[in-house]
């Protein structure tokens, strides 16, 4: 993983408090350091003048559970700010599910989501029943977010 130097940002951290101008330390994928005209220690420098910095967005409404088979890199996702998301949204998803449920649920999504049934048929392992099984499963496709 690159480390980092954002500088030149305005900071808006979630927690309530007015944006600041400030610079960002990542080393190792963690945030280490915030703070005014930090001086590059071999980082990749990135220059966010006139830019936002935020932490990454959780978004909590997503119905992706099935296509992170297909589209591990989940784009345009990542380049909006979206780090984490939140599955299993109005009881549509992939898990749990028992095996004689499968065509009923893709066949839901399909319809709901505007799916591709190829993809689901093609794609995705069906390994599980249970949602930890499924979390399990999805442990070992590597995806952006």
């Amino acid at each position: 993983m690159t480390d980092l130097l954002i500088t030149g940002g305005t900071i808006v951290d979630g927690t309530g408090a007015a944006a600041y101008k400030a610079d960002v330390r990542v080393r190792n994928g963690v945030i280490t350091e915030i703070g005014s005209d930090l001086i590059a220690d071999g980082e990749t420098v990135l220059d966010a003048s006139g830019s936002y910095v935020a932490p990454g967005i959780i978004d909590t409404h997503t119905h992706l559970e099935g296509a992170m088979w297909w589209n591990p890199e989940l784009d345009p996702l990542p380049a909006y700010g979206n780090t984490s998301m939140v599955f299993g949204n109005c009881g549509n998803s992939i898990a749990p599910l028992k095996g004689d449920q499968r065509d009923e649920i893709v066949d839901l999504l399909c319809f709901l989501e505007d799916l591709p049934r190829k993809a689901f048929e093609q794609e995705v392992p069906w390994s599980w029943q249970s949602w930890p099984e499924y979390m399990d499963a999805l442990r070992t496709q590597p995806t952006s977010v």
